[in-house]
């Protein structure tokens, strides 16, 4: 892919970390591209070497390994990018970082994934929301309760539970249940403030916090009402479901998600285990994501074989026993179906491919919906990564 680029020349292909570092040496390039897990040298290892002794030489991590992006930012490294960052992207990121400097003005930036990025935007807002109805409740049950209680004595704490169950309802069962206890703690004071005694009269049947027990019950009940609720709601689930896709995809693809989408496909189709092989350069697929075995498998990679086929002829293949499995690790497997990540009229960018346990036949109805989840998978893999701007107009590396 990079020697196809005409702007790019290529000079060296390293098999490991100390062939690495022997080429980047004879060379002197603009720019490296380092994987981190490799043989003899760690990427890392390589990084603080070069950076030492060739400053002017440009790095690129491109790994599976997220939990280096800040040390390797920290030693360096011009860009971190996941292997599961479209080709596109990184020749882009190459270009950018291994230019000689010029008079082209850049703006800098660094590349997201997942790590480091939260869901404060969504989560503060909820929690306001929730800290918002649960006070205006509380104060509505404080009114309710000095004005009952001329009349009904302590046993207006009895007001309580309309209140948690329409608290429950609003916020589902967690809101439901704190809004149960607030409100008890309330209720204790309201009693000790208009002179009545705790558990006199309406919690004296237990005297033993059964009736705390009881309003949680109640909130909790409405709250999974709620819950039920939207179940029943197919428009308003599904609303849900994309609210939810929306804020999970929003900073990129680490391996914690696409560890998750590798599961999801098992919610469309019958199977035990389900891989989600990216293309990488130098040819072959390597496996960046698995759901139903063992996560020490990532990293694998796939130069033959009917998921090599699938990729290679753009089209599902079916797995059986007969035929080369994706790895030793599915044994137990007895069958399977393997589909490109593509999406019309695009080659494809990788494989995934799902197996069974147990005898599975794989029809027309089941493999078009993993291949429609595959297209679904090929447009995400192919997104730009999310990118925060640090600066503008800086001159470009040296």
């Amino acid at each position: 892919m990079i020697s196809a680029e005409d702007d790019l020349v290529l000079v060296g292909v390293a098999a490991d970390g100390a062939e690495a570092l022997r080429l980047i040496t004879e060379h002197r390039p603009d720019l490296a591209v380092l994987d981190n897990d490799m043989p003899r040298r760690t990427g890392l290892e390589v990084l603080r070497t070069v950076r030492d002794t060739m400053p002017q030489t440009a790095i690129v991590m491109f790994t599976l390994d997220d939990g280096i992006r800040e040390e390797a930012l920290a030693a360096g490294a011009a860009a971190v990018l996941p292997k599961d960052t479209p080709i596109d992207t990184l020749v882009g990121e190459i270009r950018r970082h291994g230019r000689p400097a010029s008079s082209v003005k850049v703006t800098q930036s660094v590349v997201l994934t997942r790590r480091g990025v939260g869901r404060a935007w969504r989560t503060m807002a909820q929690r306001r929301r929730a800290i918002s109805v649960i006070a205006t409740l509380l104060v509505f049950y404080a009114g309710a309760f000095l004005l009952g209680e001329p009349t009904l004595g302590a046993s207006a704490s009895l007001l309580a539970i309309p209140v948690v169950a329409l608290g429950g309802a609003l916020l589902g069962p967690e809101g439901g249940v704190v809004l149960a206890l607030l409100s008890s703690t309330e209720s204790a004071v309201l009693w000790q403030s208009t002179n009545h005694q705790i558990g006199e009269p309406i919690l004296r049947i237990g005297g033993n916090g059964l009736g705390i027990v009881a309003l949680v019950s109640v909130g909790a009940g409405f709250g999974a009402m709620r819950l039920v609720r939207g179940r029943l709601d197919t428009r308003a689930r599904r609303v849900g479901a994309f609210a939810e896709a929306a804020v999970a995809l929003t900073s990129g693809l680490d391996a914690s998600t696409l560890g998750m989408l590798a599961e999801a496909v098992l919610e469309l189709v019958p199977g035990d285990a389900a891989l989600i092989y990216v293309s990488v350069p130098g040819g072959g697929l390597e496996l960046v994501a698995a759901a139903g075995v063992d996560k020490s498998v990532l990293g694998q990679r796939r130069t033959a074989g009917a998921i090599a086929k699938a990729f290679r002829e753009a089209q599902a293949t079916p797995l059986t026993s007969l035929d080369a499995m994706a790895m030793e690790d599915l044994g137990n497997a007895r069958a399977g179906v393997a589909v490109p990540l593509s999406r019309p009229g695009e080659p494809p960018c990788g494989v995934l491919a799902v197996f069974a346990n147990r005898p599975v036949v794989y029809g027309p109805e089941q493999i078009q919906s993993v291949t429609g989840y595959g297209s679904f998978l090929a447009a995400l893999l192919r997104a730009s990564p999310a990118a925060t701007a640090v600066s503008e107009g800086l001159p470009a590396r040296s």
